[in-house]
């Protein structure tokens, strides 16, 4: 009679199937939480990896950004890739906040593009074609290798030489203009690979 009234209150001691399906529910949900966890972890590692890629900027519709070269105050510089030609370009772009200046600011960032594209030098950067994204001005100009000049610091004497010697040639010609320069310095000189000054 005790035994009986122990199977009545814990049917389970002879009911195999029911304490199987008892403990069966709290293992599966521990086990789909594993499961996820153990996912999201590899999206997170593939994320990080590169694998998921949102879908890159494009400028104008022509110019797909690949990354960012330098930023400053007012501009920043993106190495892009040309859909119509299919050549990395470096892509300068004025930032305007839409307050007051706006105007002026896009004239003296044209005028520099004009400039620049009159300037047939070597050692002066060539600058390519000048438009406007979302009323932001851009222009595109050669993508450079090597490092500034601020970065290869401490020079060795022939080296730095060799650079002045380019850059004074460059001043020579923008001076023969009736123009100055002036914002020159070392981040704005590149040493290319082949050791000469840009």
């Amino acid at each position: 009679a005790l035994l009986a009234r122990d199977t009545r209150r814990r049917p389970w001691l002879h009911d195999h199937s029911r304490a199987q399906d008892t403990f069966t529910v709290p293992l599966c949900k521990v086990a789909l939480r594993r499961r996820i966890w153990i996912e999201s972890q590899a999206t997170d590692r593939m994320l990080r990896g590169g694998l998921f890629l949102e879908p890159r900027r494009v400028i104008a519709e022509r110019y797909e950004v690949l990354d960012l070269i330098g930023e400053g105050g007012m501009a920043t510089i993106h190495r892009v890739v040309d859909s119509a030609t299919q050549t990395q370009l470096a892509l300068k772009q004025l930032r305007l906040s839409g307050g007051a200046g706006g105007e002026l600011r896009t004239a003296h960032f044209e005028r520099e593009f004009v400039t620049l594209k009159q300037l047939a030098h070597p050692r002066i950067i060539r600058v390519y074609d000048f438009g406007f994204d979302a009323e932001q001005p851009y222009y595109t100009m050669e993508l450079l290798d090597g490092q500034d000049a601020r970065d290869l610091a401490p020079l060795e004497w022939s080296l730095a030489c060799a650079l002045l010697r380019d850059v004074a040639s460059s001043l020579a010609l923008v001076h023969s203009r009736r123009l100055v320069y002036r914002d020159l310095s070392p981040r704005n000189v590149r040493c290319t690979s082949d050791g000469r000054a840009k």
